[in-house]
Order: structure tokens, then C-alpha cells, then sequence
């Protein structure tokens, strides 16, 4: 059986990359600053590691909301483990697993693509950008207004 990847699951596939890729990038900069103890480091690079192993054994195949659902449970059972088990004593960790967290949260909104800017296909944006009831309600007062307009 060859199942072929849509359009939507390779751009999810695209933003969950880049989910964790910013976390490592984050514990690079971190580290290049030279400012940061190794156990700070080391704490954000684990956290990370242990929330996309998690993430990792979600069901590719669900529906964007389901697999955020999972996505962020996943990522919630890792941080609980993460946190009885590290010393995470300034909870660098624990913040990476929390901002990894919000992502997934945001990503079942539709709402990743537009917050965080990443590079998926422009019509991926805008379809997540027009799924934003805030965006709706915001087109729709100003559609309104310009009615206003044309008419006074």
C-alpha cells in the first residue's frame, strides 16, 4: 500500500519540524552567549529531545486537531517525566516543554503558521489565517466600514 502525503500533512509535518527546530536553535544561541551554565543548556536540549520523542509516536495520519490533541498530551507526559526525574532547578526545561506545548496548542487552532512565521506554503498560511475567527470578525468590521463609506 503507497500512501501518498497531502498537501496539509506535509506542511504539518513542516511546522512540527520547525516546532523543535526553534528549541534547538534557542539552546544554540544559548550556548554561543556564553553566558548560560551547561546545565541550562543541556536542560533545553533534553526537554526538547524528550518532547519530539513523544511527539514522535503521535498518529501522523489524524486529522490536525486530533494530532495537536495528542501532540500536546505527548508533550505534557514527557514534561511530567522530565520533571520528576531532572533537576531542572532554574526550569529552563520546563519552559521548553511548555513553549513546545503552546505550539501544539496553537497548531490544532490553525493558528501556527501566522504566529510564528514559519516557511510553508503561502496558500497554507492563508488558509490558516482566514480559519482564525479573530481574522474573520476583524475583515468583517472593516468590510462594514468601507460599506459605510461608499454609501455616506
Amino acid at each position: 500500500m503507497v500512501i501518498h502525503k497531502t498537501d496539509a500533512s506535509t506542511a504539518r509535518e513542516r511546522i512540527v519540524q520547525q516546532i523543535f527546530k526553534r528549541q534547538f536553535q534557542d539552546a544554540e544561541k544559548r550556548d554561543a552567549q556564553g553566558i548560560y551554565p551547561s546545565e541550562v543548556i543541556r536542560a533545553i536540549r533534553m526537554a526538547t529531545v524528550a518532547a519530539q520523542e513523544a511527539v514522535g509516536a503521535v498518529d501522523p495520519s489524524l486529522s490536525d486537531q486530533a494530532f495537536s490533541a495528542q501532540a500536546v498530551a505527548a508533550a505534557q507526559r514527557a514534561k511530567d517525566h522530565f520533571t520528576e526525574n531532572w533537576s531542572d532547578e532554574d526550569r529552563y526545561g520546563s519552559a521548553t516543554f511548555q513553549e513546545i506545548i503552546r505550539d501544539f496548542e496553537q497548531l490544532g487552532k490553525g493558528a501556527y503558521v501566522v504566529a510564528h512565521n514559519t516557511s510553508v506554503e503561502p496558500v497554507d498560511a492563508l488558509r490558516a489565517l482566514l480559519t482564525s475567527w479573530r481574522v474573520l470578525i476583524v475583515l468583517m468590521g472593516l468590510w462594514v466600514i468601507m460599506l459605510g463609506l461608499v454609501a455616506g
